[in-house]
């Protein structure tokens, strides 16, 4: 488990435990103009039973994406944690402190 001391840049924490940035479309709700980021992450490869972290604002732009992802993990059986705010910090959110899982 990682311990984050305050002094790591956040490249540095980030650095083999994450997937992307990648660019998206900006789908605004619209089915027709959705990323399948179920694809683009490779997310086909997991077993039933994974967990997936994602970093979403809220605010909208891409909810037909997220939307379609969450229904094909679910028929995966693969747990969703999102943690969604307007903040562009997609990093420290997913820092925890110790094995007890609190976010720092």
């Amino acid at each position: 488990m990682y311990n984050y001391t305050g002094s790591e840049t956040r490249s540095e924490i980030a650095n083999g435990l994450t997937y992307g940035p990648v660019k998206v479309n900006i789908d605004n709700g619209d089915v027709s103009s959705a990323s399948d980021w179920f694809d683009i992450c490779n997310l086909s490869s997991l077993p039933e039973g994974s967990y997936v972290a994602i970093f979403i604002d809220n605010s909208s732009a891409t909810q037909a994406s997220y939307d379609a992802l969450v229904t094909k993990l679910t028929a995966k059986n693969i747990t969703v944690i999102t943690v969604d705010d307007f903040n562009q910090d997609w990093i420290s959110p997913f820092i925890f402190n110790d094995l007890s899982g609190d976010l720092s």
